[in-house]
C-alpha cells in the first residue's frame, strides 16, 4: 500500500471533494482505489469517508475531524 499525506496549514479540518495523484507518465494513481483515514467528520463514513476523495465523483466529499489526512491507497 502507498500513503499520501495531506496536512492542513491553517489548523482547520480538511474537506476534499476529489483528490487525484498521478505518476510521471500522468497515469492516475488514486481514482477508484481503496482509501482510509483515521478520523471522519461526524463519524459518518458514507457521507464523509476517505473513499469519497478518490471515487471519481466531485459531488461526494471527504471531511476529517482533524488537520491531518493520510490516504492509504491499497493496490498500488
Amino acid at each position: 500500500a502507498s500513503k499520501i499525506k495531506l496536512k492542513s496549514t491553517t489548523g482547520e479540518f480538511l474537506h476534499v471533494t476529489e483528490f487525484v495523484a498521478t505518476d510521471p507518465s500522468n497515469a492516475d494513481l488514486t481514482t477508484n482505489k481503496s482509501a482510509t483515514h483515521s478520523s471522519t467528520y461526524k463519524d459518518d463514513i458514507d457521507q464523509y469517508g476517505a473513499a469519497n476523495a478518490v471515487d471519481g465523483d466531485t459531488a461526494s466529499e471527504m471531511h476529517t475531524k482533524g488537520v491531518l489526512l493520510i490516504l492509504i491507497l491499497n493496490g498500488l
